[in-house]
């Protein structure tokens, strides 16, 4: 566990590096320049004086400021407290969600469930996106401003999803990575947006009753004894989460649910041991012989990291029990254990797709469990942080998809689509776009923008950024 203490100097430091961190804006207007750059004519804005989730905060429009990367805006407004030692490989991007006309991106200063700061930002992108790109032409999301965090930072370690957790995408939820600052273990975090009551801040869900930070009274902890809420779907106006107690032999994956896009929670399912430690993923999809109901599936983190290839997929039938009351473990091939990190995609709610553990495949699972290849050629997926037999790996959010491709990024740099109508074996991964390598700068995460009809990329890096890439 890391506990901080909010009141000494280098956790000050962090705080605000969490909090400045919260910087980009858009209404993009893009060039056709052989060097692929785009500028921003937009205008940003940033809020301020909020040390709460609830009072109002003032928003002030602020033109553009001229800087033009986040490390340069970082230490202008950091320089009594950060210095440019302190910026490493592991800042920038680490969740994204979208919209119609914005963009929510969750920022870190180091890997989730590490030593690190985070807060979630909004860009609004108040003019439609400007001229299309051909295909391989990469655009920047020029960050040269503020963006207001709708929080300071989160009480947990890192970042590392940001879910809608209905269709209309009204709410928005920021699924605990790891309780930090004051917050003990005794409970986990989630955090939630709902853009029809409150749309510019967090609200924090901890305790029951009484004040919602650091250890709750006993026996208010609305997620008891939950660590990490890693695995996180949605189902119409169901969302589930996949979560684990804390670490160690008597660590156990725990599924909670919600019939009310997150407003209220339900404990479903224990695991019965500690075989596996934690329920890294989820994803959904429609019952082969009842397409009115859905199967839930969990990808489990084997408790043994020498031994990843056992991770396992486990799923629920909601056929002849409550979804995600019930779970049996799938018998698949030991080369498709997934990645636990990776987030899976659907398509049309009737097939998964999800990275295996040695990145070198896509694994195509339809929802008669039936299992399929896409193995990658001449790069793999993944992205190590450290190496040893222990090493893991921290893509959480290395794949997308349009429905008619699936979009990664290689540990190569290159960014690699394959058409969903290839028959899977036989098909091939297309290199769209190479990014050139860079100390400063690694391009990490992918997102598709289902409203613009493009690609975000995100790098972490000293120099990270946010690209856009059209595909049509």
């Amino acid at each position: 566990m890391k506990t901080k203490k909010k009141n000494n100097n280098n956790i000050s430091m962090k705080f605000y590096l969490g909090l400045i961190s919260a910087l980009f804006f858009s209404a993009i207007i893009f060039s056709n320049l052989p060097d692929a750059s785009a500028k921003t004519l937009a205008s940003l804005i940033k809020s301020k004086n909020s040390n709460s989730f609830s009072t109002p905060q003032s928003l002030t429009l602020i033109s553009k400021s001229g800087i033009e990367t986040l490390k340069h805006w970082f230490l202008s407004q950091t320089t009594d407290v950060v210095t440019e030692t302190q910026i490493g490989q592991w800042f920038g991007p680490w969740a994204i969600a979208t919209d119609n006309n914005a963009i929510y991106l969750g920022l870190a200063s180091n890997l989730p469930a590490g030593d690190a700061v985070a807060t979630v930002t909004k860009i609004d992108v108040d003019q439609p996106l400007g001229q299309k790109l051909p295909l391989g032409t990469v655009a920047i999301v020029d960050n040269s401003g503020i963006i207001p965090a709708y929080q300071d930072y989160l009480d947990d370690n890192g970042i590392h999803a940001l879910d809608w957790t209905d269709e209309t995408k009204s709410r928005l939820i920021v699924p605990g990575t790891d309780p930090g600052f004051t917050d003990g273990w005794n409970g986990g975090n989630i955090y939630w947006l709902d853009k029809n009551t409150d749309a510019n801040h967090l609200l924090k869900v901890r305790c029951s009753t009484g004040p919602n930070t650091g250890d709750c009274e006993a026996d208010t902890e609305v997620f008891p004894n939950i660590v990490h809420f890693f695995g996180s779907t949605q189902i119409g106006n169901r969302y589930y989460l996949g979560g684990s107690t804390p670490s160690g032999n008597t660590a156990k994956p725990e599924i909670w649910g919600s019939t009310n896009a997150g407003k209220s929670w339900e404990r479903l399912y224990t695991f019965p041991n500690t075989t596996y430690i934690r329920s890294k993923q989820l994803f959904a999809l429609k019952d082969p012989q009842n397409t009115d109901k859905y199967q839930l599936y969990s990808i489990t983190q084997y408790n043994n990291p020498d031994s990843q290839l056992a991770n396992k997929i486990f799923y629920s039938n909601e056929r002849s029990a409550t979804l995600g009351t019930q779970w049996s473990g799938l018998n698949i091939d030991p080369l498709a254990a997934p990645h636990t990190n990776i987030a899976p995609v659907t398509i049309n709610e009737e097939t998964g797709y999800y990275v295996d553990y040695r990145g070198s495949n896509v694994v195509k699972l339809m929802n008669d469990n039936t299992m399929a290849f896409i193995p990658f050629t001449g790069f793999t997926v993944g992205y190590k942080y450290h190496q040893g037999p222990e090493a893991n790996y921290y893509k959480y959010n290395g794949l997308t998809t349009d429905n008619k491709y699936l979009y990664t990024i290689g540990d190569n740099n290159g960014v690699y689509r394959y058409a969903l109508s290839q028959t899977p074996g036989s098909g091939t991964w297309e290199l769209i776009y190479t990014f050139p390598e860079s100390p400063t700068e690694k391009p990490y995460l992918i997102h598709y923008w289902t409203e613009k009809h493009g690609i975000i990329i995100g790098t972490l890096g000293v120099d990270a950024n946010l690209y856009f890439m059209n595909v049509e």
